[in-house]
């Protein structure tokens, strides 16, 4: 069986990976859902799968790939604004409401 994958199908095969392996770990409490990890994964993921539709275009994957990636961008901005406040808060600054 010879089977040939382009570099697209590489690269979307290798965002799947990251999505899945995102929620499995956390299902098996590796990480935490409002963690650095589960959001940069998923984004990570999405962005490879959509990059990859580039070859193979399909309006459906776009769509849900592009929120995925902008929903974990906004976790990543929480998860970088609530660390942000608490260094400030250990450093004797005060805490940004």
């Amino acid at each position: 069986m010879n089977v040939n994958y382009s570099a697209d199908e590489i690269v979307g095969i290798f965002g799947v990976v990251l999505v899945l392996g995102a929620y499995l770990m956390l299902q098996i409490q590796r990480i935490n859902q409002s963690g650095f990890w589960f959001s940069f994964l998923n984004m990570g993921g999405s962005l490879l799968i959509l990059f990859s539709l580039r070859s193979s275009w399909n309006l459906p994957s776009a769509l849900i790939e592009s929120s995925w990636a902008l929903i974990s961008v906004y976790g990543l901005i929480r998860w970088g604004r609530k660390h942000l406040s608490k260094n400030k808060m250990l450093k004797g600054g005060k805490a940004d409401s």
